[in-house]
């Protein structure tokens, strides 16, 4: 959801219709007249929690990730993971790792849409799609 506030910091209005997060050019597209929008996530357990008494917004990680096709199929290759996050593969194939704080590569062989989620508390989750295609003739 954005929420529009004026040069004075007064609300004034709100796109809930938006993804969260909101894509850069929708915040560039509302910001005006010196006013600030903010991308605030939807009311789900996914985005929040309570800190110190405090309801807060879940702090995103930083990850970094790149996929490459393979012979047979993908390799995904992710970064800037903690120590002690779990990163867990759905799809024709599946598995869960923990990470050690290492880069974490993943191998996919077998075709198909894989889910690969990475998840650490109080860090919001995250999800990539990974589609693997098959060895060419």
């Amino acid at each position: 959801m954005l929420l529009f506030f004026n040069a004075d910091g007064r609300l004034f209005g709100s796109d809930t219709m938006s993804p969260y997060p909101a894509p850069a050019e929708a915040l560039e597209r509302t910001a005006v007249d010196g006013g600030t929008v903010i991308d605030v996530p939807p009311f789900e357990p996914a985005y929040w929690h309570v800190m110190d008494g405090e309801l807060r917004i879940r702090p995103r990680m930083t990850i970094g990730e790149e996929q490459t096709p393979g012979d047979a199929g993908a390799l995904l290759t992710l970064t800037g993971i903690p120590a002690g996050t779990s990163v867990t593969i759905d799809g024709p194939f599946g598995g869960a790792l923990v990470s050690d704080g290492s880069p974490v590569e993943l191998e996919f062989l077998l075709p198909g849409e894989y889910r690969v989620a990475v998840a650490l508390e109080p860090y919001q989750p995250h999800v990539i799609t990974v589609q693997a295609t098959g060895r060419e003739s």
